[in-house]
């Protein structure tokens, strides 16, 4: 399971991110689960472009696999909210930064 939380920032939040951050506190400590810890820096290194933005590291990702290329959503405007099909696209891109991590590569 590949969870994306940033530790820090859910210790500043009121009950549910003090709550969570102790959960996986908890899990890695009391129940030996393997927690790769994956830096935002490390999935926007997978986009090559200047100003790293989400959907430029699903870009990235959509020409790593191009079998889900079609479901990269077009650029958002402003006033739209975020497309759901872009956490899949984040999702992928903290597996493969964790993957490479994993194996020493970044």
């Amino acid at each position: 399971m590949f969870v994306a939380f940033d530790y820090k920032a859910g210790r500043r939040k009121r009950h549910r991110g003090r709550v969570f951050a102790d959960a996986v506190k908890t899990a890695t400590t009391t129940h030996g689960s393997l927690l790769l810890v994956i830096r935002s820096e490390q999935t926007k290194a997978l986009s090559h472009t200047r100003r790293r933005t989400k959907w430029d590291v699903a870009s990235a990702v959509a020409e790593m696999f191009p079998h889900i290329a079609s479901k990269l959503p077009p650029h958002r405007k402003p006033w739209e909210s975020e497309n759901e099909w872009l956490g899949l696209f984040m999702a992928l891109a903290a597996s493969v930064a964790a993957w490479e991590a994993f194996r020493g590569r970044r």
